[in-house]
């Protein structure tokens, strides 16, 4: 059994030889992969990995503000829950194009973000590739954009920002970033929780609902 058993990857925008040679070794280790790529890429990418039963290829559109959502369910679907979100360097802007087309990057960190929620179980941990100037800014995206969506945090929700740069194995390429964005409170820290946004409840019982994504979440 691998380092990696069961574990499901999903990858937005498999496109770049790096994110292919990861999620290869990934696949290796056990994970289950549910790989999307733009539809002029998508035959050689289902090329690469025919004839692998824990490897899910679909076309994934970026300029379409529903794909996300959409991809993300048949994910679900497919392997019933997502345990790592990894966004390549693909949906951040070129090297030498102006800062403010971030925003696109930013907006499909967004979309996938939201859309995975909904199929998390206890954890996920997301994974951005980006130039090392994007990197704080989309952990401060993540971290901002849970805050107001989460109500009590039945998952760990983690994050690792690499820079493009280091994923070239050069020596000067900066270490990973890695942050917990939401701890998973404990049922205890949500029966208080409960307790003080509502003065009317006075039950004491510790919660045994599942720690799912659909229960914590609201829509």
């Amino acid at each position: 059994m691998g380092s990696m058993d069961n574990k499901v990857i999903v990858i937005p925008v498999a496109v770049s030889d790096c994110v292919l040679g990861s999620a290869k070794t990934a696949l290796c280790d056990g994970a289950r992969l549910f790989l999307g790529a733009p539809r002029e890429h998508l035959s050689a990418l289902k090329a690469k990995f025919l004839g692998q039963e824990n490897v899910h290829c679909e076309e994934f559109d970026r300029s379409s503000p529903k794909q996300a959502a959409a991809f993300f369910k048949k994910a679900h679907a497919r392997f019933h829950r997502v345990d790592c979100l990894l966004l390549s360097e693909e949906i951040w802007p070129p090297d030498g194009e102006p800062d403010e087309i971030m925003g696109s990057g930013a907006r499909i960190l967004l979309q996938c973000l939201d859309a995975s929620l909904r199929c998390v179980d206890e954890e996920l941990h997301i994974i951005t590739v980006s130039q090392d100037k994007y990197r704080r800014a989309a952990i401060l995206i993540a971290r901002t954009y849970l805050r107001a969506k989460m109500s009590s945090p039945y998952s760990t929700i983690r994050m690792t920002a690499i820079s493009s740069t280091g994923t070239q194995a050069l020596p000067d390429g900066p270490p990973p970033l890695t942050t917990i964005l939401v701890p998973r409170q404990t049922s205890d820290e949500q029966q208080y929780g409960a307790r003080q946004r509502d003065g009317k409840r006075t039950h004491t019982s510790i919660s045994t609902r599942p720690s799912t994504a659909n229960q914590a979440i609201r829509p």
